[in-house]
C-alpha cells in the first residue's frame, strides 16, 4: 500500500499537545453577559487551544485567556464552540491572536 501525502489543507500549523493548563478565561458569553471564569485548556498548541470552561462564547469573538500557573496572558478569537456544554462544559477551539504568543510554554518542536 503506498503511503499517501496530507494534502495542505489538513495539515496543522503546529503541533498539537495534550497537555492540562488552568486558565482564566475573559471575554462576552454568547448570552451578551461578560464572562471571567476558570477553566482548562486541555490540548494546547503554538497558535491556539481547545478550550473548557463553564459559559459559551459566541465564534469570532475575542476573549483574554490567563496561564494560571505562571500569569502569562494572551488575546485569542474563539473560532467555534458546541452546541451543548458536554459535562457541565463548553469546548471551544481558540486561536492566538496575530503578533501574541500563547501563555504556555511549549518545545522547540511544537
Amino acid at each position: 500500500m503506498a503511503v499517501s501525502e496530507v494534502p495542505s489543507s489538513e495539515r496543522r500549523r503546529s503541533q498539537r499537545l495534550l497537555q492540562r493548563v488552568s486558565v482564566r478565561v475573559a471575554g462576552e458569553g454568547s448570552n451578551g453577559q461578560p464572562v471571567n471564569e476558570s477553566g482548562e485548556a486541555v490540548v494546547i498548541s503554538a497558535h491556539g487551544a481547545l478550550v473548557k470552561i463553564g459559559s459559551q462564547l459566541r465564534p469570532g469573538s475575542e476573549m483574554e485567556m490567563e496561564n494560571l500557573g505562571t500569569g502569562q496572558q494572551a488575546g485569542f478569537q474563539v473560532i467555534w464552540a458546541t452546541e451543548k456544554p458536554l459535562e457541565g462544559k463548553w469546548d471551544m477551539g481558540v486561536e492566538v491572536k496575530a503578533g501574541q504568543s500563547p501563555p504556555w510554554l511549549l518545545g522547540p518542536s511544537a
